[in-house]
């Protein structure tokens, strides 16, 4: 998750709405605007209740990355995984 500032939010949003009289090349103009997108979808826009739930959702979401991260390559050694060309799969 991206962490930004009150400070960081406004200067985006900013540039972001002034994009068109900033006479940038289409170049810089791709870049603002994918920062942009990346700041709006990491919930820079959100208020306090909705932001601390996306927070929530992100902690879970790490966590459980994590989990099946462990898992997968833990199963070839249990023994979870047993075949070893395409011919092998179970039908």
């Amino acid at each position: 998750m991206l962490f930004f500032s009150i400070q960081i939010v406004r200067a985006g949003e900013a540039l972001y709405d002034r994009r068109a009289s900033l006479k940038l090349d289409a170049e810089a103009l791709q870049i603002l605007t994918l920062y942009y997108r990346q700041f709006v979808h990491a919930g820079a826009n959100l208020a306090g209740s909705d932001r601390a739930r996306l927070q929530q959702i992100n902690k879970q979401d790490a966590s459980l990355e994590t989990l099946f991260s462990k898992s997968w390559w833990r199963a070839p050694r249990r023994g979870h995984w047993w075949w070893t060309t395409r011919q092998s799969w179970p039908a």
